[in-house]
């Protein structure tokens, strides 16, 4: 068993901040807002933000090659890479093929980044408080990125509506922030990743000298305790990225909420959230990730209820902007416990590559990200983004139902492990 200080600091955990500076903090909100100004269309905004989660479907292909060749490090900074290249091809693409493959691009990159930054966490063989204590600290960066970088797209977004700068240059500096995030992966990674292959070469022996069990199909596989973790994560993101996806067109379209406004508030919000991590991650050190996950899921069902509430209240865009600001810092500050809960309940469900566990549930956020977002583009299109939230209400909820019906059911108290003739050993799929 690896051992580290609880809580402590790597120099690696800086990669959080990084991706956090840059998505969801500064390139998301710039891709939609730019894609809205462009076209006008809601729909289209949606449709070029499930490009993007449609790209980072290739996650698990990441995930299986780092656990097979041990690549978790090279294939970081090919993600990267990729990511880089989407953004400088977006910046100058001259027609609809180059923005399309811009797009792919970065929903490609993107993901594995932030899946193999987790796996030097949950895969070093640390015991249940540290691993919760490192996850804790690999989120607090990512917030922190989040923060800051909301606050400087504000900025930036008023200046470009004053004329100061271009869409061009606000990509190119997300594009210097990438190569210099590139740069700190390729100085801090090496330690963590050979840890993470030492644990694995010695786990993947250990499985080698036990008795195989029998493998299971694609039914069995969903019906299992990581199957059903999946479907919430599915549902659940579903659900939140109804608003989240495109949050700074929702707050505008159904209160009236200027953009520069809501992604300062945003910003604001997620700095509010930092110090809950530390509470969320010792409660979740010693019960578990379902619990944790639980709250967060009902915390979310209830912001989505409250803005439906305003919207009938306040009668659409235009009334009184402090309230729904407040319901949204309201959601920002339950979201560190679904952010904690979901990588430690997929790691905690599945016993096989601990890359192929967390690729897997990454690509079912990516799936869900483009599901959501259609779903709300259409909604705003065809009833109004007044009407956004029912899609959280429905889908969150549903993750909420699957939660304490199926899955809570089949795990133990505490420790939230499956019982052992329930836990995922080996995969095959029917045809």
């Amino acid at each position: 068993m690896v051992t580290a200080r609880r809580g402590a600091f790597r120099p690696w955990h800086l990669i959080n901040f990084g991706f956090g500076l840059l998505w969801p903090g500064m390139l998301y909100v710039l891709v939609q807002t730019f894609v809205l100004h462009e076209t006008g269309s809601a729909a289209d905004a949606g449709l070029v933000m499930a490009m993007i989660g449609l790209g980072a479907l290739a996650t698990p292909i990441f995930g299986s090659m780092a656990d097979r060749f041990r690549a978790h490090r090279p294939l970081q900074l090919l993600a990267i890479a990729m990511v880089l290249t989407g953004v400088l091809l977006m910046t100058y693409a001259a027609d609809e093929m180059f923005f399309t493959l811009a797009a792919i691009l970065i929903g490609v990159g993107l993901a594995p980044v932030a899946t193999l930054n987790t796996v030097f966490a949950v895969a070093a063989g640390l015991d249940p408080e540290d691993e919760a204590a490192a996850v804790t600290s690999l989120q607090r960066m990512g917030f922190g990125g989040s923060i800051l970088g909301g606050f400087l797209i504000a900025g930036l977004l008023q200046l470009q509506q004053r004329g100061d700068v271009s869409y061009e240059a606000l990509f190119l500096i997300n594009a210097a922030l990438l190569a210099a995030t590139f740069v700190l992966a390729l100085a801090t990674t090496r330690e963590p990743a050979r840890v993470v292959a030492d644990v694995a070469a010695r786990r993947a022996a250990d499985r080698d000298r036990q008795v195989a069990e029998a493998a299971q199909s694609l039914g069995q596989l969903i019906r299992s305790p990581f199957g059903l973790a999946l479907l919430v994560v599915f549902l659940n993101h579903v659900g939140f990225v109804a608003m989240v996806g495109q949050f700074v067109n929702f707050l505008d379209g159904a209160f009236g909420v200027d953009r520069s406004i809501s992604a300062s508030v945003n910003s604001v919000a997620m700095l509010l959230s930092l110090p809950l991590f530390g509470f969320i991650g010792r409660w979740m050190g010693g019960a578990g990730p379902i619990p944790v996950l639980s709250v967060g899921i009902v915390g979310r069902v209830i912001g989505a209820g409250a803005f439906l509430v305003l919207g009938w209240a306040l009668g659409g865009a235009g009334g009184a902007i402090a309230l729904p600001l407040l319901v949204w810092v309201g959601l920002r500050l339950v979201g560190p416990l679904t952010d904690l809960a979901n990588p430690v309940m997929i790691a905690r469900t599945a016993t096989g590559g601990a890359a192929q566990a967390q690729s897997a549930m990454i690509a079912v956020f990516a799936l869900a990200l483009a599901v959501g977002n259609l779903i709300a583009g259409q909604i705003a299109e065809r009833f109004g983004w007044g009407a956004v939230p029912w899609q959280t209400v429905v889908f969150t909820g549903a993750a909420f139902l699957v939660v304490t019906l199926w899955l809570r059911p089949r795990l133990p108290d505490g420790s939230n492990v499956a019982r052992p003739e329930d836990v995922l050993t080996e995969i095959e799929l029917e045809p």
